[in-house]
C-alpha cells in the first residue's frame, strides 16, 4: 500500500501542477483579450485558442468566460474582503494595491461595465461569507447589507 499511496500522491501533485499551468495560460489569454476588446465581445473559443488549450481542458476548469473572470478575481478580492472585515494583513493589502496600481489600465477595464458587476458580486460574496452570510430562510441579514455597502464604497475608491 505504501508504494501505491506514493504513486497516487505523485499523480495528484502532477495533476495540480498541470491544472495550475492550464489555469495560468487561460488567465493570461483572458487578460490579453480583455485589454484588446470589450468583455461582451470576447468569445470562449477565443480564450481557448489564445491559451492554446483544448475545449475539454478549458471546460474542466471553467464553465464560461464569466467563470474565468470570477476565478481570476478570487485571490485579489479575498485580500480586500479580509481587510474590509477587520482581518487585514497589511503586507498583502499593500501588495495587492500596488498590483492594481501597476496594472491600472487593466484595473480600469475590469472595474467598468459590464465586468464591474462580476467584480462587485465576487467581492460582496467574499465579504458576506466572512461576516456570517444569510439567514437560513434566505433573507439577507444586516451582515449582507453591510457587505453591499463595503463593496460599493471600496470599489468606488479603488
Amino acid at each position: 500500500m505504501g508504494e501505491n499511496a506514493s504513486m497516487i500522491e505523485k499523480s495528484k501533485k502532477h495533476d495540480d501542477r498541470r491544472a495550475k499551468r492550464t489555469k495560468s495560460l487561460i488567465f493570461g489569454a483572458f487578460a490579453e483579450l480583455v485589454q484588446s476588446q470589450r468583455f461582451d465581445e470576447i468569445r470562449t473559443l477565443e480564450i481557448i485558442d489564445k491559451a492554446g488549450v483544448g475545449k475539454s481542458t478549458f471546460y474542466e476548469h471553467f464553465s464560461d468566460k464569466n467563470d474565468v473572470l470570477c476565478q481570476s478575481l478570487e485571490y485579489p478580492m479575498s485580500v480586500f474582503a479580509d481587510a474590509l472585515t477587520g482581518n487585514a494583513d497589511t503586507e498583502r493589502v499593500d501588495h495587492m494595491l500596488g498590483h492594481f496600481w501597476q496594472r491600472r489600465a487593466f484595473a480600469r477595464i475590469i472595474l467598468s461595465h459590464p465586468t464591474r458587476e462580476v467584480v462587485e458580486r465576487t467581492l460582496k460574496n467574499l465579504i458576506t461569507a466572512r461576516l456570517g452570510g444569510e439567514h437560513e430562510n434566505g433573507t439577507p441579514d444586516f451582515d449582507a447589507a453591510r457587505a453591499s455597502f463595503l463593496t460599493s464604497g471600496f470599489l468606488s475608491l479603488l
